[in-house]
């Protein structure tokens, strides 16, 4: 039997027994049935057209059309969409120019999702008569600063087609996404069922990625040639004896940043499942799914998402030292297993796995000074060729250079003014989700628990994309999420606010 066929089967097996593990509890809290199973077996479509099409534009044609239907059958659009974001890897295949120019543009997954869901959805928004004009709030002012910059300095390096292409990509890839969250999200049961969708995609990928590092078989390695495509993501990589799963993301950083996210989610979703137990294996296998890739970055993220949820909630210092004594408990005890010195090995800052990476990110920051001090406001298209740069490729493994840094990335192309604008962004809506929470009136209400849990996830992702390049998934979730908790601030002076000029962020 072909590999493929056999990962196929994996595949199946697998999200069938999650499905049905999660159908009961979250069409109880979160959407009904009848979405549920549309997204479910819109899931299972898609994954059949892309193990069994042997044909990128078979499976694309055929995923647009799966999208387009169920977008226009769903009753939250933004929710089926999320659900699906990892159903498939983010494969990419250049659209014919028919002779005109080279090609017209990359397509990839996600723009199948944003084009197909997101791109309709937005157009009926902004019919809304009572619709906000995107760029009338303060982060979105700073979000067309930050665009618009980085393709003024495009223009003048770079021809006419790229620069239109790259205008293309930042519609679908950054302003869809936002749009769609900060519009479409009205109340608490809209977050509750993106924010479920999103989790069940988490967990699905989780487990297949758990199944990966277990059996050491990458499922979607064969996925790119099958497709007849080239892709720089999906290999194996070892951390030590082990292989780190990628699932359907093609990075075990990505996986773990996936999972790490869907975590500060569930947070909030747990609360409305009314049988506990189901709640606790829920987290079970999300934890699961953020081990499996072994990825120091996300777990560091999730470390620092718990205490950011505690600490903004009632009684913080009690239970913040409550949850540290039963961490250190646990760690106590793990290190009295015959497991102990391994897990230490792979622990951040105190392990000894892969040291090597932390002298490449320690070079990496301080040759980045040295570029950006010449650079300083504005940056430069070519930083890579510049000897401080090339130097790094000698200190890599695989001979290239990675800005595992998203903030060193953006200072070293366009200066230390795209990094105010982009830090803005997030600066701005974390400030103003963090005066709501500490607002006192309805403390303990459920706007306050789905802010306390975005604005965790929100500062967690800050911290995670500080410790790896925004390529592949890693830029469309942050921004999706800065949509959301842009949206979720509206929830506080009118719990029933829609996203109007009556209730103007």
């Amino acid at each position: 039997m072909p590999e493929i066929i056999r990962s196929l089967l994996v595949v199946l097996f697998i999200a069938g027994f999650v499905f049905h593990f999660a159908r009961a509890p979250l069409t109880v809290s979160a959407q009904s049935r009848k979405d549920f199973d549309l997204r479910r077996n819109s899931w299972f479509g898609i994954t059949l057209l892309l193990f069994l099409s042997n044909n990128f534009w078979i499976f694309a044609i055929g995923t647009a059309f799966i999208l387009s239907l169920g977008a226009r059958k769903d009753s939250n659009p933004v929710a089926f969409g999320m659900v699906l974001l990892l159903a498939a890897p983010l494969v990419t295949a250049q659209v014919s120019g028919l002779g005109v120019v080279n090609y017209l543009v990359d397509l990839n997954y996600f723009r199948l999702i944003s084009l197909c869901v997101f791109l309709p959805l937005a157009l009926r928004l902004r019919k809304d008569k009572d619709a906000v004009r995107f760029g009338s709030t303060a982060p979105e002012k700073l979000l067309i600063v930050y665009l618009a910059m980085g393709l003024i300095r495009q223009i003048l390096v770079d021809s006419s087609t790229n620069t239109m292409r790259s205008a293309l990509y930042l519609v679908t890839d950054v302003i869809l996404p936002y749009y769609v969250a900060s519009r479409s999200l009205k109340n608490v049961a809209s977050f509750r069922d993106v924010m479920a969708s999103l989790v069940l995609a988490s967990a699905l990928a989780g487990a297949l990625g758990f199944f990966e590092f277990l059996k050491k078989w990458l499922l979607y390695s064969n996925i790119p040639g099958a497709l007849g495509v080239e892709w720089g993501l999906g290999g194996y990589l070892s951390r030590g004896e082990n292989l780190r799963a990628v699932a359907s993301t093609g990075q075990a950083i990505i996986l773990g940043y996936v999972m790490a996210v869907a975590i500060g989610l569930y947070i909030f979703i747990s609360k409305s499942i009314p049988n506990k137990k189901v709640a606790l294996i829920g987290f079970g296998v999300l934890a699961l799914g953020l081990l499996a890739p072994l990825s120091r970055g996300p777990w560091m993220g999730v470390l620092l998402l718990a205490i950011v949820y505690i600490g903004t909630g009632p009684d913080a210092a009690k239970n913040l030292t409550k949850a540290g004594v039963l961490v250190a408990l646990v760690f106590l005890l793990v290190l009295a297993t015959p497991y102990g010195s391994t897990i230490v090995d792979h622990l951040p800052f105190i392990g000894t796995l892969e040291s090597d990476n932390v002298l490449y990110r320690e070079r990496l920051f301080n040759n980045s000074m040295k570029v950006i001090a010449d650079n300083l406001w504005f940056g430069s298209y070519d930083f890579l060729s510049t000897p401080e740069m090339l130097e790094l490729k000698f200190t890599y493994d695989g001979g290239i250079i990675d800005l595992v840094n998203t903030y060193i990335a953006i200072t070293l192309s366009g200066g230390i003014a795209s990094l105010f604008a982009f830090v803005g962004i997030f600066v701005w809506i974390v400030l103003k989700i963090y005066a709501a929470i500490k607002k006192p009136k309805d403390s303990d209400s459920e706007i306050k628990l789905l802010q306390r849990s975005l604005l965790a996830t929100l500062i967690a992702i800050l911290f995670m994309i500080a410790t790896a390049s925004s390529i592949s998934l890693i830029p469309i979730i942050y921004w999706f999420m800065a949509g959301s908790c842009a949206a979720a601030l509206r929830l506080t002076a009118t719990p029933n606010a829609q996203f109007s000029k009556k209730s103007k962020v």
